[in-house]
């Protein structure tokens, strides 16, 4: 599970956010657009020591972004290209905030994901009579991926030693793994509605009663 805290962040998510997205070629943005939250999900790092969050915005032309961000104690070694911003948290202090797609924490939880069909975590606000679930988040879960074992998948710790090569291809991004690809959908895809059954090897995200493909195994 995550634990939430109610403080203000310096500077906030939306905010880094809207500096961060439109500079990237596959976002349609004019700087300075305004962007609302549509939602968010959480995966848990198993050493605990990196925050997972998937931010869904909306942009003022309506359409929905998909931000993975990587919340961290100390620099990533090599991933100076993928930092976004650094920012202050009262309760955790200074964190270094990065593209989730280029660190191997989240994209090795959300591979697992995929090929074992797990599912983002709950949330819980830490409060002063103790904790309050969060309600206000996205569900994500992996359809599962038969012809892909992951047994022997670095986790905790030893994840920051995974290289993680980065390409995007239009608003797909692919974390390359080795032989595995990941594509990260920068603009969600609405999940067909007349589908019988979801295609394995992908990520699906429901907000509300709209679900959309977030991330789709490659190879």
């Amino acid at each position: 599970m995550a634990i939430l805290y109610d403080v203000d962040l310096s500077p906030g998510k939306i905010e880094l956010i809207e500096k961060w997205l439109p500079e990237q070629p596959w976002a349609k943005l004019e700087p300075g657009a305004k962007l609302s939250r549509v939602s968010s999900f959480r995966f848990d790092d198993p050493a605990g020591e990196v925050g997972v969050e998937f931010h869904l915005v909306k942009a003022p032309d309506g359409t929905v972004y998909q931000v993975p961000l990587t919340y961290r104690g100390a620099p990533l070694a090599g991933a100076q290209q993928h930092l976004i911003t650094e920012m202050d948290h009262p309760k955790l202090g200074h964190r270094w905030v990065y593209d989730g797609v280029a660190d191997p924490v989240c994209v090795l939880e959300t591979l697992r994901a995929i090929v074992t069909g797990g599912r983002s975590v709950d949330e819980f606000w830490q409060t002063d009579t103790g904790f309050e679930q969060n309600t206000d988040t996205a569900e994500a879960w992996g359809t599962t991926e038969p012809n892909l074992t992951i047994s022997d998948l670095p986790q905790g710790t030893d994840a920051d030693r995974v290289q993680v090569t980065v390409e995007t291809v239009g608003d797909l991004t692919l974390a390359v793994l080795g032989e595995v690809k990941l594509g990260f959908l920068r603009v969600p895809s609405p999940v067909a509605v007349d589908a019988l059954e979801a295609p394995s090897g992908q990520l699906q995200v429901k907000v509300d009663a709209d679900e959309y493909v977030s991330a789709r195994l490659l190879a």
